[in-house]
């Protein structure tokens, strides 16, 4: 037995899921009585509402069960460029899917194809006489040419409108006059047996309108029309705790419930405290992870310390089906495309692309926009120029795509400081050993030259002693002073090593940042000298350099500060990339060390390339959407083009009302 979620997530419901379809009694209720007294219904809401899932799992099951109804689910998908199937075909394959006994008709006008000729020979097919066709996202026809459109709407008026077309009348007409019977009475009598038929048109609110297209050959559309709301709070918990209490080995789990104040805390998220209803898309994602800490927990009750922190359930959704994508550079692609370009930063609000844009500047597969939009990231919408256009399937995902974008960026950054440091310190250990062996090498020099020294002054003394014995004190002592100047000025010369030493020290520590050891250093070469005021003028280069590290330490702190604010000025988005450039080129105006000037000119070249990339994309969304007529769209793009090059000729194409 294939097992089955009680609540179905990001998707609709299915047909056979009815038995854990709650919390739309009352829809059901009305919807099926209205099918049952009007012949064509049109069913509406906003996108995300379950409109699907209504017919689905509420509606037909139950035309099916208590009236037998042969039953018809037509989707026709939007138009596409080099697209040769029309909405009439589309139709007519799913009236013929079933063998059909068109020999009746055939006498008459072999081989039609028309909507009447294939209902009518199902009817002559089966036992039944009533027949629901069902049109979900009824909107898509109308990205079709409107010679296919044209042809639809007429077949369709034929079909529920005329009992016999006049071309099939005109025929048993002509039997009669000639006396010729290709038809036997029963063939006639069933020929002339009235086909009942119902329509449901289910479309999104906001292209309701576009049924006025129809009036010419279906004047009654919009005669009889049902909205479908958001869930209230009632109708809501129906649809939370009731597919939970259901008993059964198709479930993944066995039966559990919810304690009153998680339940309460549910729906207190979910509308807002009650400021707003609940749309099925965000009820269902919410429980069916709640299903899953269950089947992962071993649950029987979901208690209030299991819905805690909701929010995270919709950005570990996001990050979840990110992660379910099948290799690193569709996850990479798919994350540019979400939190790039589907949505405007600055506002929180979801934008729409046309696919033809998305495969051409993103380098995106179709099979990769399939996947996104079968898990419910995105949604595929009818462009009425023909094809479709996405965009992220709710208003709910775009705090918690932000905040995801957010993390990661967050964590890139620190991964790439962590790089970086790790880098330095791999240079700054080669430096140390280096110094390392450089000073042990002068130590032995010092030690030997004490050596040298200390044999100097024996053989001194033994000359004095010479000397004194051969009565020449005169030349000895002569010849004492000479030897102590010569001590003198070879301590002063290793003296005068060691603190060139120690000036070269501090350098490196200075040019690797590290300023505390580079004063340090100084310091040390200070204290050498101390008893040897000529070398160097009193330490004259010492005392410089360290003027000089601290002011090179007060650069540091400021080039730093305005790489951080650099940084986060470019976390925020597009509309701030001119912000963050200004200040990462004031960083490198500082001109103080060669690591930190090369440092600021990478982030300088790597924002400019990101700024002129931001800004192609937005112009050349400017220029589409100007095309589409999108005006809103367009200005949008405009300003965010003018963000980020005020003074570009492009902007000229501005239109006045934008400003």
């Amino acid at each position: 037995m294939t097992k089955m979620y009680r609540y179905p997530g990001a998707q609709p419901f299915l047909y056979d899921q009815g038995n854990v379809f709650f919390g739309r009694e009352n829809d059901i209720e009305n919807l099926y009585e209205l099918v049952l007294l009007e012949q064509l219904v049109v069913l509406y809401s906003k996108s995300g509402i379950g409109k699907s899932s209504l017919l689905n799992a509420g509606i037909l099951p139950l035309l099916d069960e208590k009236h037998d109804y042969q039953v018809f689910k037509v989707r026709f998908g939007a138009y596409t460029d080099g697209n040769n199937i029309s909405p009439l075909s589309i139709t007519n394959q799913t009236l013929a899917s079933q063998a059909l006994d068109t020999s009746v008709l055939d006498r008459m006008i072999p081989n039609e194809s028309s909507l009447w000729y294939l209902l009518k020979s199902q009817q002559l097919s089966s036992s039944k006489n009533t027949f629901l066709i069902c049109f979900d996202q009824f909107e898509e026809l109308f990205t079709y040419p409107d010679q296919a459109i044209y042809q639809f709407k007429k077949e369709l008026a034929e079909l529920i409108t005329i009992d016999i077309p006049a071309r099939f009348r005109s025929f048993i007409e002509e039997q009669y006059e000639g006396g010729e019977k290709r038809l036997t009475e029963e063939e006639l009598e069933m020929l002339h047996q009235p086909i009942e038929i119902k329509l449901i048109m289910a479309i999104r609110s906001d292209r309701l309108s576009l049924l006025n297209n129809l009036n010419d050959y279906l004047p009654n559309m919009l005669r009889v029309c049902y909205e479908l709301e958001p869930l209230d709070r009632e109708q809501a918990e129906e649809a939370i705790i009731n597919p939970a209490f259901k008993k059964g080995d198709e479930f993944y789990t066995s039966s559990f419930d919810y304690e009153d104040a998680a339940l309460d805390n549910i729906l207190d998220f979910l509308t807002y405290q009650n400021r707003q209803k609940i749309e099925s898309f965000q009820l269902q994602i919410l429980c069916q992870s709640m299903e899953q800490k269950v089947m992962k927990e071993g649950l029987k009750q979901i208690s209030l310390k299991e819905v805690e922190g909701l929010e995270s359930i919709y950005e570990n959704y996001y990050d979840n089906q990110i992660a379910l994508l099948d290799t690193a550079e569709e996850r990479k692609a798919a994350r540019k495309l979400i939190e790039e370009d589907l949505i405007l930063e600055e506002e929180e609000r979801r934008l729409s692309i046309y696919e033809g844009q998305i495969y051409k500047s993103l380098g995106f597969t179709p099979g990769l926009l399939r996947k996104l939009v079968d898990v419910r990231l995105l949604r595929a919408e009818p462009s009425l120029q023909g094809g479709y256009t996405y965009e992220l399937s709710h208003d709910t995902m775009v705090g918690s795509i932000l905040k995801a974008k957010k993390q990661r960026l967050e964590a890139e950054q620190i991964l790439n400081a962590q790089k970086e440091r790790r880098k330095q310190e791999e240079a700054i250990k080669i430096l140390k050993d280096k110094s390392d062996k450089e000073r042990r090498r002068r130590n032995r020099a010092l030690l030997v030259a004490g050596i040298a020294m200390f044999f100097a002054l024996i053989a001194t003394l033994t000359s004095i002693w010479a000397i004194s014995t051969n009565q020449k004190l005169q030349n000895s002592s002569l010849l004492i002073k000479q030897q102590n100047q010569m001590l003198n000025q070879q301590l002063i010369s290793l003296v005068e090593a060691d603190y060139e030493r120690l000036l070269a020290e501090g350098q490196q520590y200075q040019s690797k940042i590290q300023f505390d050891e580079a004063i340090q250093s100084y310091q040390s070469a200070l204290a050498v000298i101390q008893d040897f005021p000529a070398i160097d003028q009193n330490g004259q280069k010492a005392k410089q350099a360290i003027e000089q590290c601290q002011l090179d330490a007060e650069n540091a702190a400021t080039f730093l500060s305005l790489i951080e604010e650099g940084d986060a000025l470019l976390a925020k988005g597009e509309m701030y990339f001119r912000a963050g450039l200004n200040k990462y080129k004031e960083a490198q105006t500082l001109n103080f060390n060669e690591t930190f000037n090369k440092s600021a000119k990478n982030k300088v070249d790597q924002t400019l390339f990101q700024l002129n990339k931001a800004f192609e994309k937005h112009r050349s969304r400017a220029r589409l959407f100007l095309a589409e007529q999108n005006y809103e769209m367009a200005c949008q793009s405009f300003k965010i083009a003018k963000r980020l090059k005020p003074n570009a000729p492009f902007l000229q194409e501005m239109p006045a009302n934008c400003d």
